[in-house]
């Protein structure tokens, strides 16, 4: 009734090398080389209530040589209602690590400066997921979702300097709603559509998200080949 996973990673990048220049007359304007290291562990606990209900519960600790410690919970609770049909109730936390560019990257020139204290940004998402089984080949899914992101990591204008770099900035909110059909069709192939209504916006001016599509279409086909040992 109980499965513990427990394990960790280490991640080193020893080498990032940046540089920009002019060539005749030569002139540095930025030369810098870094690297970074990341080192994680995670436990994973899943428990069956019953012979329905099932609770997964999991955490990760990560410690980036950039930012320091952070700390990713994430849960789901799962209802198999029957045979073909289940309910998921789902959360989590992630984040992602700024790059060496958007750390590090400066241009006086171009009155760019760089942000070594960037912190990354933080992802928290909740879900609520049903899914059902339509025959033999067909599964139907529906789902709803919550997103916020802190920290978002954007291009901005440093008004102490007036030099522009790399900032944390406004909180991010996204809501909506997908449906997905997936099925195994015949020759071994395996087809997807989902169709997802979203809105994204700051949280603090309520502006719509640049290059954040209200409607999202997306289809896709795999085809075995040769003897099912490749697919495209």
């Amino acid at each position: 009734r109980n499965t513990l996973i427990l394990g960790g990673d280490f991640q080193e990048t020893l080498r990032q090398e940046q540089g920009n220049y002019d060539q005749d007359p030569h002139r540095d304007y930025f030369d810098i080389l870094t690297n970074i290291d990341r080192q994680g562990l995670f436990v994973q606990d899943e428990y069956r209530i019953s012979s329905q209900v099932i609770l997964n519960a999991g955490l990760r600790v990560d410690h980036h040589s950039s930012f320091g410690k952070k700390v990713s919970p994430r849960a789901a609770l799962i209802l198999n209602t029957d045979r073909r049909t289940s309910l998921k109730l789902l959360y989590g936390q992630a984040f992602r690590a700024p790059n060496a560019y958007e750390l590090y990257w400066s241009d006086p020139k171009s009155s760019v400066e760089s942000n070594p204290n960037l912190q990354p940004e933080t992802v928290k998402t909740t879900e609520l997921v049903a899914e059902r089984l339509l025959g033999e080949h067909l599964k139907v899914t529906v789902s709803g979702f919550y997103y916020t992101i802190d920290g978002r990591i954007a291009y901005r204008l440093d008004p102490e300097t007036g030099f522009s770099q790399y900032r944390n900035t406004e909180k991010i909110e996204s809501k909506g709603v997908e449906v997905e059909a997936s099925a195994q069709l015949p020759g071994g192939a395996t087809g997807r559509a989902s169709w997802a209504y979203q809105q994204t916006e700051e949280v603090e001016t309520g502006n719509a998200l640049v290059n954040s599509p209200r409607h999202l279409l997306k289809l896709n086909l795999a085809v075995p080949l040769f003897e099912e040992k490749h697919s495209a």
